[in-house]
């Protein structure tokens, strides 16, 4: 369950800033890794009939975020919420797979990213100010417990999805999502309570 303060935090910032974008980053094929990724997909496809009390963009950056830039300027979000894995680069803190963590745009150098990233996120937000002055950034963390790259993996809804889909809808996996039963918990818990502030 997310903790309170967690809950207090995400409730401030959605109460104080208009315009947000989600941004969703990792690879589906490496286990938990796919949290941005299904956090920010099924933020997306549950916000789609809804009408949010905010302007809301959602974006499910995969590995390719830094390719979805002009999307994010051209919105020109007021509040930036990365979602993706880390994990402390203290090695005096214990690792806690599973925890949910905040880190605010100065306090990112603390957290490592562990999806495989075309660019350090600090670097990334530091690009996206110099068009994008007032935006602040958060990154909504998960510590993993699997990172195992899967071969096994398959196309994501094939039944339903042509390759066109993909070409059409950037948003759209490509591969089923294999996150551990944990991480699945924390995911649903994390897109409830954001439809719970942004609904």
């Amino acid at each position: 369950m997310l903790s309170v303060a967690i809950k207090r935090y995400l409730k401030d910032l959605v109460d104080k800033y208009h315009r947000i974008l989600f941004l969703g980053i990792g690879e589906n094929r490496m286990g938990d890794d796919g949290f941005g990724p299904y956090v920010s997909y099924e933020l997306l496809s549950r916000l789609e009939f809804q009408n949010p009390k905010k302007t809301i963009q959602v974006i499910n950056g995969k590995t390719n975020y830094v390719e979805r830039k002009p999307e994010i300027q051209e919105f020109n979000p007021e509040l930036l919420i990365l979602i993706d894995t880390c994990k402390s680069d203290k090695k005096s803190e214990p690792s806690h797979p599973g925890r949910i963590v905040i880190a605010e745009e100065n306090e990112l150098i603390n957290w490592l990213p562990l999806s495989s990233h075309v660019l350090p996120l600090p670097v990334f937000i530091t690009q996206l100010k110099s068009t994008i002055k007032e935006v602040f950034s958060i990154l909504i963390g998960i510590e993993p417990i699997s990172q195992e790259y899967n071969n096994d993996v398959v196309q994501y809804k094939a039944e339903f999805y042509s390759l066109d889909d993909y070409e059409k809808n950037p948003d759209l996996p490509f591969y089923e999502f294999n996150l551990s039963p944990k991480i699945q918990k924390r995911a649903e818990e994390l897109i409830d309570y954001l439809l719970e502030l942004l609904v």
